[in-house]
């Protein structure tokens, strides 16, 4: 089964994405970026991608609402050799919905009709997928017809977040969804939504015959969720590997960002590694008191 990493904000960085990669993920996303910023600042948009020497596949994740902007922003990253570029149509934060970009595309599908075009029309020698949530809410569910346009318009493959906007993460993502949009499209639909098991995976994509399944959440503190749903076992790690195996994380996020910065965003990555540990709580008090690689190192163990 082909297994993709979810672009998220804040966690999808090169030092997770190549912990997912050693694992057995296919297709790891790096973080979400804005068309228009791309445009404006391109060289800091490429630093902030860390993508440079990045093993292929490398795959990139736009969002924006302008037609002619997300065709010129695909345009430069394919001139950097990026391998898979996604056009982002599900995210339901408000600061991308209220400017009419992410899930907001879903209110508007004769504009994401032009965009798709556009895109495809300028996406030449990557993949061209799409990312959809299946509405606004119950109310408005339009999977079915973002799914045609994306098809109808030559994308490559699309990803289904079986969840409205109004659902957030809330909730139970609707697999149901992704079997029916499988069913009636001739492309690739990659499954997503609650994915936090190999049984799960497995079971979700017997269940709905979708193409792959792709992991967000689920993947935080357990990368080698990719290697399990590969072999299909579970493969236990002891206290002291997932320690290890965090401070790995630490050690290759400052070889990108420098150790400082670091150290205070794994305050927010570390607690999914250790949660479930009876002491998970005084790690991660102690980890929101270190301030150098050192001092995180002493926390763990190590």
């Amino acid at each position: 089964m082909k297994t993709y990493l979810a672009p998220m904000a804040g966690y999808t960085d090169r030092a997770f994405r190549d912990l997912c990669r050693a694992e057995g993920a296919h297709v790891p996303f790096t973080e979400m970026v804005n068309a228009r910023q791309l445009l404006a600042v391109p060289e800091k948009a490429k630093e902030l991608l860390q993508i440079e020497g990045e093993p292929s596949p490398v795959a990139v994740q736009l969002f924006g609402h302008d037609p002619e902007t997300l065709s010129r922003a695909a345009e430069v990253l394919q001139g950097w050799d990026v391998d898979h570029i996604d056009l982002n149509c599900g995210c339901p934060a408000r600061k991308v919905v209220k400017n009419g970009a992410g899930v907001a595309l879903l209110k508007d599908l004769p504009r994401l009709r032009r965009i798709v075009r556009l895109m495809r029309a300028t996406i030449t020698e990557a993949v061209f997928s799409i990312k959809i949530r299946a509405g606004w809410d119950l109310d408005s569910l339009v999977y079915r017809e973002a799914g045609r346009i994306a098809q109808e318009e030559g994308a490559d493959l699309i990803f289904f977040h079986a969840r409205t906007r109004s659902q957030g993460f809330s909730g139970k993502a609707w697999w149901p969804w992704i079997k029916e949009l499988k069913e009636n499209l001739s492309i690739p639909v990659v499954g997503n939504g609650d994915i936090r098991s190999w049984e799960e995976a497995w079971e979700r994509k017997e269940a709905s015959g979708c193409d792959g399944i792709m992991i967000g959440r689920g993947s935080i503190g357990r990368p080698r969720l990719f290697r399990e749903i590969m072999i299909r076992e579970t493969l236990p790690l002891t206290r002291d590997e997932v320690m290890e195996r965090l401070f790995l994380q630490y050690r290759a996020k400052a070889e990108w960002i420098g150790e400082r910065k670091a150290v205070l965003q794994m305050r927010k990555v570390a607690p999914f590694s250790v949660r479930g540990f009876p002491d998970a709580k005084e790690i991660r008090m102690a980890l929101n008191k270190a301030g150098s690689l050192r001092e995180a190192r002493e926390v763990l163990g190590l």
